[in-house]
């Protein structure tokens, strides 16, 4: 009720529970906030970290708001958060190349400075999502720091397996 009257509160509190709803929050837009203040802890703030911070979120949302086949960002290179999502989720990518396109594509985010990459997938990807997992942590400049998780959320009404894994560029610690 409190919220109501305020519009932009409104709009932030549904975007929250958006990125809740997707399992964004707790596993990338929390994750990040905290870093982020482990990194800028003891500066004084004069508002680059608040304005990247809502581009971050807005870049998040963006992401759970997409629609099944839709291309939308998926990279956030900002001056304090640098992070790749990889969603493993085209049945046809993967007849295409398998693995090895995801590969490609982690690699390339690492050359291009990511400091963490987060592998997703839902349903009936989660068994092709642990194998590039699996090769993921292969790769000589990745860390996983967050074994791969299944976790359950509800969408539109029906309850959906997901996977996260996460991994840190080591050139970037």
């Amino acid at each position: 009720p409190k919220i109501e009257g305020d519009q932009d509160m409104k709009e932030f509190c549904t975007v929250i529970d958006r990125l809740d709803m997707c399992g964004l929050f707790t596993r990338t837009l929390l994750r990040e906030l905290k870093e982020l203040g482990y990194r800028r802890a003891g500066v004084t703030e004069t508002g680059e970290t608040v304005f990247e911070t809502a581009r971050f979120t807005k870049f998040l949302n963006e992401i759970a708001k997409k629609e099944a086949g839709e291309d939308v960002p998926l990279t956030f290179l900002g001056e304090y958060i640098r992070i790749a999502i990889i969603l493993v989720a085209k049945k046809e990518t993967e007849a295409l190349g398998g693995v090895g396109v995801f590969i490609r594509r982690i690699k390339e985010r690492i050359k291009r400075s990511t400091n963490v990459i987060y592998i997703f997938a839902r349903g009936t990807n989660i068994k092709f999502a642990k194998e590039v997992s699996r090769i993921t942590r292969e790769i000589p400049e990745l860390v996983e720091i967050h074994k791969g998780e299944e976790f359950s959320v509800k969408l539109v009404g029906r309850t959906v397996q997901c996977y996260c894994n996460i991994f840190y560029n080591r050139k970037m610690l």
